[in-house]
């Protein structure tokens, strides 16, 4: 534990050999005193035993006397451990010109004209963005509806489609904290009920069904490539592909040779839409494709890794080896938390003990930025680099688990392994692309976001500081944004799509998590749907102006409370 530089008191919440402690730094009395998260022990001791705890109160009131006003984000420590100041010339010469290159940028974006069906989906979130109601019951009957594939008959596609519609209409006319719909969405909820209700459920089934094959389309381009091809062949043109075969969390062996089979297909199928050995203009193969390690078996168990390397390690030797004859890149993708550092290892272990790999250059993995420890992760991805003596391409992004991990972190009362606030996502995700940079030839960047700042940052750093490294590929999700991806595009810059292929039922988690990204309400799709302009891009700035006025999210064990908390498990998984 690093003592904060400019010695103010403060307390930070942390798991020393699996205990939770809250460790309080008092610098006047050069005093460290440890207590339990929340001092949830200390204060229910003291409520218990009040004439006989003197000392013990003495103890907690001192901890509870600290100002958690100036307690210290831990993006301020990240910065000061690593050194690097975002108010120095150099990088404030940095933000002036990507605040240029944004103003450019935006204006491209504006030639971008939507089609019809972009329209209708837009304006679809913008309903989840601004409605909680319309959010909560349609992303619950979304959920659920692959569970109703055995239902032919629709009768419990129209029941249950009835209920997310009864909860519509009486959520708005209740005491529920949620924003109310306004008068003509409850007229049009209304009417709906009537038809639905008057319709024979096969032909409710069926309209309902497709209604959301026609939604799940924006984000999932077909089935396999063959079912792909109408949608990617205007997108091949000027930006390049990978490929996602959808699935996570198999549950059984033959599910997951069943998505091994399907990456295999997908590997074999490339050879006839892209030239070999066809690399862009960053230097890397344009036969790309992106894979979940989570998905190659049935019981992966973070904390036995011999057992779950058994199982996935030959599947994903397969994989690499087909895709190294085949000169088709594989990029290993983001996963929970949970899973990040087993994938890592095995990946690893795959790659260095597989002599036919030694020379296989084309993979790379992905580096989620909204991790509280992703700098830390990405030394460990460039020492792997530098063993294998390659280049290997980074895919940074911010996170894709930023809700639910926040949520179990709550409910099991176990530490917080991300960022509570997108502005320190935004600053490690700025210091990664720093030290991706410093670190090449070992690994080259590749940028995945939809914030227009993040792009114009790493394009400007690279100008001022790094211009002999290789183009950016910039990459964005599939029909997400997608006059940002354009822009980028037309500026000459390389840009790769991540394209998902998979069935409806396959696919209906990701296309839930997609909605879920795009209309949360610190999403930068939603500032794009809702006609925000991006007017500040340090997010450094952001942070202390939202820090001075109180705005800014803690650490909730830091949060004085007696009342009843899970005790928090020990996490086996960690090391």
């Amino acid at each position: 534990m690093q003592v904060f530089y400019d010695e103010r008191d403060f307390s930070y919440a942390c798991v020393i050999e699996s205990i939770p402690l809250m460790i309080s730094f008092f610098h006047q009395e050069k005093i460290i005193r440890l207590s339990s998260w929340k001092l949830n022990d200390e204060i229910f001791l003291m409520e218990c035993f009040k004439t006989q705890a003197r000392t013990l109160s003495e103890h907690v009131q001192k901890i509870r006397s600290l100002d958690k006003k100036t307690f210290p984000l831990p993006s301020e420590f990240l910065l000061k451990r690593s050194g690097v100041d975002f108010s120095s010339d150099e990088l404030i010469q940095v933000d002036k010109l990507c605040q240029k290159q944004m103003d450019r940028l935006q204006s491209n974006m504006g030639e971008y004209k939507k089609g019809l069906l972009e329209r209708l989906s837009d304006f679809g979130l913008l309903l989840t963005i601004k409605y909680d109601l319309i959010r909560n019951h349609f992303l619950k009957f979304l959920a659920m509806l692959p569970s109703l594939d055995h239902d032919r008959k629709g009768v419990y596609v129209k029941k249950h489609f009835l209920e997310s519609l009864t909860f519509l209409w009486e959520g708005s006319q209740g005491t529920s904290s949620e924003k109310s719909l306004p008068f003509i969405m409850l007229a049009l909820v209304y009417v709906a009920r009537i038809l639905v209700g008057l319709m024979p459920a096969p032909l409710a089934a069926w309209a309902i069904r497709n209604a959301v094959k026609i939604m799940a389309n924006r984000f999932i381009a077909g089935v396999d490539l063959d079912d792909a091809k109408g949608a990617l062949k205007n997108l091949k043109k000027d930006q390049d592909i990978t490929f996602d075969p959808l699935g996570e969390l198999v549950v059984s062996e033959k599910e997951a040779d069943q998505y091994l089979n399907r990456v295999l297909d997908i590997i074999d199928s490339m050879e006839n839409e892209f030239a070999p050995k066809e690399l862009n203009d960053a230097g890397i193969l344009k036969a790309h494709l992106s894979i979940k390690v989570s998905a190659l078996c049935s019981q992966f168990v973070p904390q036995a890794f011999d057992y779950t390397y058994s199982l996935v390690a030959p599947r994903l030797k397969k994989i690499l080896l087909r895709a190294s004859q085949k000169n088709v890149f594989i990029n290993i993708d983001a996963e929970h938390r949970v899973y990040r550092d087993v994938v890592f290892s095995i990946y690893k272990k795959v790659l260095l003990e597989t002599s036919e790999l030694a020379s296989y250059q084309q993979t790379g993995i992905v580096l989620q930025a909204y991790l509280q420890d992703a700098s830390k992760h990405l030394v460990e991805i460039i020492e792997l680099a530098r063993l294998r003596k390659l280049t290997m391409p980074i895919r940074l992004v911010k996170g894709a688990y930023w809700d639910e991990e926040t949520i179990e972190a709550q409910a099991h009362n176990h530490e917080y392994f991300h960022y509570l606030n997108k502005e320190e996502s935004d600053i490690e995700f700025r210091k990664c692309i720093l030290d991706i940079y410093k670190a090449y030839p070992h690994v080259q960047l590749c940028l995945g976001s939809h914030n227009m700042s993040d792009h114009c940052f790493a394009k400007a750093l690279r100008e001022l500081k790094f211009s002999k490294l290789p183009p950016i590929e910039h990459q964005c999700l599939y029909q997400t944004h997608t006059s940002l991806a354009y822009a980028l595009s037309k500026q000459g810059d390389v840009v790769r799509n991540y394209v998902p292929l998979g069935s409806l039922l396959i696919g209906m988690a990701y296309l839930v998590r997609r909605i879920m990204e795009n209309s949360s309400q610190v999403g930068i799709l939603s500032q794009s749907l809702t006609q925000k302009k991006q007017t500040e891009s340090s997010p450094w700035k952001k942070l202390q102006s939202k820090k001075l006025i109180g705005e800014v999210q803690t650490n909730k064990h830091l949060i004085e409370d007696a009342s009843f908390h899970n005790i928090s498990p020990v996490l086996l998984y960690q090391k």
